[in-house]
């Protein structure tokens, strides 16, 4: 009997210890690392940068690189805090007019898809950018202004996003500082621009390539160096770019990979 005792002790002991090494149970890091790992599987085909906040290859909690687990596609961080909340690891943005943007540039092409988790601290969000695809004052970028939201690229001439014929209104989809799923897709061949909020469609805009003022340049979080005019404010998490337009069943497969994380 007092040798099975000691074999269960030390079977809970082992299966104890085991747990907290893979789990996670006071260190932040192993518990953002399964997080990561056991998500369901998002598309990978065409994906060519991957920056992920709660995966600590990615981002290991200190430095200004934010690491591309799909390739080299780094990110140069500016202005940003890492933060966890939540249990969601992120970049905090919480400064208007001050640099504050991640540079992340990349071989871009004229079809593409931006899939982005983030949260706003506030609402009704700013006029601000999410991310823009080019340089300022040039995009395309996903720009709010007051309640539009546009694939903007900087001449007075918005391009929003509508539903039908109505544009589609930001303070009405965005009515809490809840973590969203912001998808992007730029297709050359249907000439257009498609936007997917929390994986289901909003809203189509007329085409603008992402390479229409640079091959590569890319900033997350505002205008990018020298304009600090737009700035998000709030909290982004995950960052991925395709080099082809997604389908519709394709982002809606992406946003079930990785809801839980956000609370959904």
């Amino acid at each position: 009997m007092n040798k099975i005792a000691t074999i269960l002790l030390a079977f809970c002991a082992f299966n104890s210890t085991a747990q907290k090494a893979f789990f996670g149970s006071q260190n932040n890091e192993p518990s953002r690392f399964v997080q990561s790992t056991l998500a369901a599987k998002v598309i990978t085909t065409g994906l060519i940068q991957n920056l992920d906040a709660n995966n600590s290859t990615s981002y290991g909690g200190s430095g200004n690189i934010w690491t591309d687990i799909a390739g080299t596609n780094h990110g140069t961080i500016v202005g940003g805090t890492f933060t966890t909340s939540g249990g969601v690891s992120f970049f905090n943005f919480p400064t208007a007019n001050v640099p504050s943007y991640v540079s992340a540039p990349l071989n871009k092409t004229t079809s593409m898809t931006f899939n982005i988790w983030a949260r706003a601290n506030t609402v009704p969000i700013p006029n601000c950018m999410l991310f823009n695809a080019g340089v300022s004052p040039s995009g395309p970028d996903l720009f709010f202004e007051n309640t539009v939201i546009s694939w903007n690229i900087w001449d007075g001439s918005i391009t929003s996003f509508k539903n039908g014929a109505v544009n589609v209104n930001s303070t009405t989809m965005i009515g809490n500082t809840a973590w969203h799923n912001y998808t992007i897709c730029v297709d050359a061949s249907s000439s257009n621009v498609k936007l997917y909020f929390d994986g289901v469609l909003a809203g189509t805009a007329g085409y603008w390539s992402p390479t229409r003022s640079t091959p590569t340049a890319l900033f997350i979080g505002g205008a990018g160096a020298g304009d600090n005019v737009w700035n998000w404010i709030g909290g982004i998490s995950i960052f991925q770019s395709y080099n082809r337009a997604l389908t519709a069943t394709e982002v809606n497969t992406n946003f079930n990979a990785l809801k839980s994380r956000f609370g959904y």
